[in-house]
């Protein structure tokens, strides 16, 4: 999350460099690659690093 807030201010601090267009592409596109990777490694447990037994909980860094 700390990627997206550091993404947010910098373009808030250099908007005049992007086009909407652009940025709502961009945007788009991050959305995508976090269900993807969400779909893709985490509902499969592809890679799994908490406890499946005893407490499982979601890897919702495989979305980032």
């Amino acid at each position: 999350m700390g990627l997206l807030g550091g993404a947010i201010i910098g373009i808030g601090l250099t908007r005049e460099r992007y086009a909407n267009k652009d940025l709502m592409a961009g945007f788009a596109l991050m959305v995508a690659g976090t269900y993807a990777g969400w779909k893709l490694i985490n509902e499969p447990k592809l890679i799994y690093f908490s406890d499946r037994y005893d407490k499982p909980r979601p890897e919702l860094w495989a979305g980032c």
